[in-house]
């Protein structure tokens, strides 16, 4: 990705981010009014509130010990491209080089250390988002950073949700990138079949419940692949073994035809040998030679 929207529509909505970077911050750093930062101290109410919520969530001491905390958040209204995404992740990326340790990010509840904030993709329009199972419903967390709604897939059988996490990780893909989805509308383009109708309920996009009906038809369709492949495998593998078991024929034929013929070439030496004695034996011997 290079920070574009290659499938932007207008509309989609406003685009909101939300980071935490906790640390011990040095006493200068004090972002200006009006800017998209904000400086928390540990007396700060809503600084003890995120750090109980740190704490009950089971995160590390010395996370949920910080003296300090700087907020970002900011609200972009119906972006064309990602330039914000990117020049926000630089920005907390310089705040973790000036006392960070950790980045909370608030709209997709996940908690990266300094170290894991670095070494991550960013440039990845997914990395931003999470998705997570809670019994067989399939839920997004995130999209509100592309303004787009989150998606949910709910009632997924076990056996789908393979099928299921890949068609709502590609809509998100498609989402992220820039597209709308309409009332009953079916999504295409982008790497995404025909699957089903999605129905936009406000802060969510919900996958209908003919999704699992085709996604059967899918596994059924994929089933009968894998056995059309499995009996052109088997065919194949009996043409093979008829085609070793004559080429065994003919080598064994072919040894055979030649002992037979050097047990006829040594019959007939041995008839040349006898034949040749026969008639040394007949040959008369020469006089002798008178006194």
């Amino acid at each position: 990705m290079v920070w574009t929207r290659p499938l932007y529509e207008p509309g989609g909505g406003d685009a909101e981010l939300h980071y935490v970077v906790y640390g011990d911050f040095p006493p200068a750093l004090a972002p200006p009014t009006g800017s998209i930062l904000s400086r928390l101290d540990a007396a700060h109410p809503r600084q003890r509130r995120y750090l109980d919520q740190l704490r009950g969530a089971g995160a590390p001491g010395a996370i949920a010990a910080a003296p300090s905390a700087v907020v970002l958040h900011c609200e972009v209204q119906d972006p064309k491209d990602l330039k914000y995404l990117r020049d926000s992740i630089g920005l907390v990326g310089w705040l973790l080089e000036h006392g960070g340790i950790a980045v909370d990010d608030r709209i997709t509840g996940q908690l990266w250390t300094a170290a894991e904030f670095r070494a991550a993709n960013w440039q990845e329009r997914l990395h931003h988002v999470r998705l997570e199972w809670s019994g067989g419903d399939l839920g997004s967390r995130g999209m509100r950073k592309f303004g787009r709604p989150d998606v949910v897939a709910p009632r997924t059988a076990a056996e789908l949700r393979l099928l299921t996490e890949t068609y709502v990780r590609k809509l998100c893909e498609a989402l992220a990138a820039g597209r709308v989805v309409r009332e009953r509308e079916r999504v295409r383009g982008a790497g995404l079949p025909e699957f089903t109708e999605l129905l936009p309920q406000g802060d969510r996009i919900e996958v209908s419940e003919p999704f699992g009906r085709h996604l059967e038809r899918v596994r059924a369709a994929d089933q009968a692949h894998h056995r059309a492949k499995h009996k052109t495998r088997k065919k194949q593998l009996h043409a093979q073994t008829a085609q070793a078991k004559a080429e065994r024929a003919a080598a064994h034929a072919a040894r055979v035809a030649a002992r037979e013929a050097a047990h006829a070439a040594k019959a007939m030496r041995k008839r040349k040998q006898e034949f040749a004695r026969q008639q040394a034996r007949k040959k008369p011997k020469p006089p002798r030679p008178k006194k």
